[in-house]
C-alpha cells in the first residue's frame, strides 16, 4: 500500500513540473523574429532526468513544432509581405507612366524644332523663284484678267441664258463684237494654257541645275 500511494504521489509531481515547463515554453521559447524562433539567444533550460518526459518539448524540434499554435503572427508577417510588395509595384507603375509622358513631350518638342527648322529653310530658297515668277507672270496676269471680263461680256451680250437669247442668239455670234470678243477669250485661254506651261518648265530647270 505504502509502495502505491508512494508511487501516485511521484506520478502526480511529474505531472505538476510537466504541466509547468509547458506553461513556461510559450513566453519563454517561442519568441518569433520575421516567422522563425530566436532560439540561439533564448537556450532551452535542463530538466532533471526525474522530471523529463517523452511528452515535455525540451528540443529546438518540439518548440519549433508549435509554430503551427500561432498561426496569427504568421498571417501578420505575409500580409505586411504583401503590402510591401504592393506600394512597390504601384511606385514602379508611376515611375513607368511619368517615363512615358516625358518621352512623349521630349519627341514632340523634337518634332516641332525639326518642322520649324525645315520651314526656315525652305522659306529663303524658295523667296527668289517666287519673285522670279511673278516678274515673269506681270504679262499674264493682264491676259488673265481680260480673258475674265470678256467672257463675262460674251455671256451677256452675246449669248444670253434666257429665251429671248436663244432666238436672238444664231444673230449675234456673227456681230463684230462677239467675233472680238470670242477671239479675245479663246486666245486669251490658249496664251494662259501655255503660260503655265512655260513657267512650269523654267522652274523645274531651275531647281534642276540649282542642285
Amino acid at each position: 500500500m505504502v509502495t502505491t500511494r508512494l508511487q501516485k504521489n511521484m506520478k502526480r509531481k511529474q505531472e505538476i513540473l510537466y504541466t509547468n515547463d509547458e506553461n513556461k515554453i510559450e513566453p519563454d521559447y517561442c519568441l518569433v523574429v520575421g516567422s522563425t524562433y530566436n532560439t540561439q539567444s533564448m537556450p532551452a533550460k535542463r530538466q532533471s532526468p526525474k522530471n523529463r518526459d517523452s511528452m515535455s518539448p525540451t528540443n529546438v524540434t518540439d518548440v519549433i513544432k508549435r509554430e503551427d499554435l500561432r498561426p496569427d503572427i504568421t498571417d501578420l508577417t505575409d500580409n505586411q509581405d504583401d503590402e510591401s510588395d504592393d506600394d512597390s509595384s504601384v511606385k514602379n507603375e508611376q515611375g513607368y507612366d511619368s517615363s512615358v509622358s516625358n518621352t512623349s513631350k521630349s519627341s514632340n518638342n523634337d518634332y516641332i524644332k525639326r518642322a520649324q527648322k525645315k520651314v526656315t529653310n525652305i522659306v529663303p530658297f524658295v523667296r527668289p523663284y517666287i519673285t522670279s515668277i511673278y516678274q515673269v507672270s506681270a504679262l499674264y496676269v493682264f491676259w488673265i484678267a481680260l480673258h475674265y471680263i470678256t467672257a463675262q461680256l460674251y455671256v451677256k451680250y452675246c449669248a444670253t441664258p434666257t429665251f429671248y437669247g436663244f432666238l436672238v442668239s444664231p444673230f449675234l455670234i456673227s456681230s463684230p463684237h462677239c467675233v472680238a470678243m470670242r477671239w479675245v477669250f479663246t486666245k486669251g485661254g490658249n496664251l494662259i494654257e501655255g503660260m503655265w506651261t512655260l513657267l512650269g518648265t523654267w522652274l523645274c530647270s531651275k531647281i534642276i541645275t540649282r542642285n
